[in-house]
Formats: structure tokens, sequence, C-alpha cells
């Protein structure tokens, strides 16, 4: 199964705007519920003392949240 991501304008002002996954508006919540299981599973696959596990996803997504974008050389540093 493949997610669609969808863009709407929300109710907060004019530029609020929702994200929908496949149709279904995502809160913080659950976006931070699937980082957790996503920074778990991290650490289950890369469980070796010098794998970074779920650090290097976080740093990762730090990078991207930072930068606003995930840029090429990103992609690349992270083998992604």
């Amino acid at each position: 199964m493949v997610a669609t991501f969808e863009v709407r304008d929300g109710t907060k002002g004019n530029n609020d705007k929702i994200i929908l996954i496949n149709g279904v508006q995502i809160t913080y919540i659950e976006l931070a519920e699937l980082l957790i299981m996503l920074c778990k599973n991290e650490d289950e696959v890369y469980d070796k003392d010098w794998h970074k596990g779920r650090f290097m996803l976080i740093e990762f997504l730090l990078k991207a949240m930072l930068n606003l974008e995930v840029s090429e050389e990103m992609k690349s540093e992270y083998s992604l």
C-alpha cells in the first residue's frame, strides 16, 4: 500500500494547513507515536554498539526540520 499525502487549508488562519495521510488528518500525537515506533525499530535493526540506531534517525530528522527540506546531500549522507 502506498500512502497518499494531501495538504488542505486549515481553520486557524489564512496560512494554516492540515496534512492528511490516506485522507485522514494526522495529529501531533500520532506523528510522535509513529516517530517513536521508527526509533524503536532502528534500535532493533541496528543493535550493535557502533551503530547509531535511533540517534541517526533523530539526527536526520533534526537536519530536515532545521533546513525545511531533505536535500540531495542528506539523501547521499544517509544512503537514502
